[in-house]
């Protein structure tokens, strides 16, 4: 079975150690990006294939909710 690849952003590093502690866990799951800002998340997105991203929907500058990219 393919492990689902997963990317984290949050602007708290706390909160991202933690979602990485609990997926690292799981065995279907493997985090292949953590980011403190959406601007990181993008740049780095296209770069790594990924299935699913968690983030945050309130962060300085973008956030979850922004559409225009």
């Amino acid at each position: 079975m393919e492990r689902i690849r997963l990317v984290t952003v949050d602007d708290y590093a706390l909160i991202r150690i933690g979602l990485i502690s609990t997926f690292d866990l799981e065995e279907d799951i493997e985090v292949v990006g953590d980011y403190g800002n959406g601007e990181s998340a993008i740049s780095h997105a296209a770069k790594i294939m990924l299935n699913v991203v968690l983030m945050d929907v309130r962060m300085p500058g973008m956030d979850g909710v922004v559409s225009d990219y």
